[in-house]
């Protein structure tokens, strides 16, 4: 899949079976939307633009779920800094 709009490649995906896609439009992997926000993607147009995830033909009907993944994180880290 080419960049979008001069923007970089989306990361590989793993294609494993335990790790289940988020994005279905785009295939994205959850392992992609972790590591996304690892790197510093802390809201859905970062990790749309770290991992493609969010908008496709659908008009980004998994953007509640990855909201629920961003705050799972967020949660997460403020609790273990």
């Amino acid at each position: 899949m080419p960049p979008a709009k001069g923007g970089p490649s989306p990361p590989p995906t793993t294609g494993y079976d335990d790790d289940p896609i988020v994005c279905c439009c785009n295939g994205i992997p959850l392992s992609a939307i972790v590591g996304a926000m690892e790197g510093g993607a802390l809201t859905v147009s970062e990790l749309f633009d770290a991992t493609w995830a969010g908008c496709g033909p659908c008009g980004g009907t998994c953007q509640p779920d990855l909201q629920a993944l961003l705050d799972d994180y967020l949660q997460r880290v403020a609790t273990n800094p």
